[in-house]
């Protein structure tokens, strides 16, 4: 009796065991547990499936192999392409650096240019006034020698004053502020 109840015992065990069960991963049996854990990680839900054969678990091994290796590419697509617009990028602020400092050169280049152009107009102007001033001067003093042949000594001295101060005037004209205490003989 006791060899029957073991035996009835081996047999309730061996059929209450499932067989092959197989995890279903949306359309396809899941290949392995790290793909069944990923799907379910996304959809939070996997079918368990008995009965399944070995060509259809071949099948779906070789495409989620293939879907694998479709990813490694296109990961590695992406940070080359990644890669290359940072390049990119780097050679572009490369660019506009160096125009930026050859755009400040040409600025100070024209700015001395500037500089070195007023300088020499104000030279000029400088040389032009006392080249006027000169002129003044001789015509003033011709005028004034016509005038004192001509006139008395009391005239003589109010003419030679009023071309005193004419002068005094005249070129103390392009000061800021006239020194007339400066005179000149």
């Amino acid at each position: 009796m006791k060899k029957i109840l073991i035996l009835i015992f081996f047999i309730l065990v061996a059929n209450c065991s499932s067989g092959k069960t197989v995890y279903w991963c949306g359309d396809h049996p899941c290949v392995n547990n790290k793909e069944k854990e990923l799907y379910f990680k996304k959809t939070m839900t996997v079918e368990i499936k008995n009965d399944i054969s070995k060509e259809s678990s071949l099948k779906s091994k070789k495409k989620y192999e293939k879907k694998m290796l479709e990813d490694k590419k296109f990961n590695k697509q992406q940070l080359l392409e990644k890669k290359r617009i940072k390049k990119e990028q780097k050679e572009l602020a490369k660019q506009l650096r160096i125009e930026e400092k050859r755009i400040k050169k040409e600025q100070k280049e024209i700015a001395k240019q500037q500089r070195i152009e007023e300088k020499s107009n104000r030279k000029e102007k400088k040389k032009l006034l006392k080249r006027i001033k000169k002129n003044k001067l001789k015509e003033s003093s011709k005028n004034e020698i016509i005038y004192n042949n001509n006139s008395s000594e009391d005239e003589l001295t109010v003419s030679m004053f009023n071309g005193i101060v004419e002068r005094i005037i005249k070129s103390n004209m392009l000061k800021s502020y006239p020194n007339i205490n400066r005179t000149q003989n």
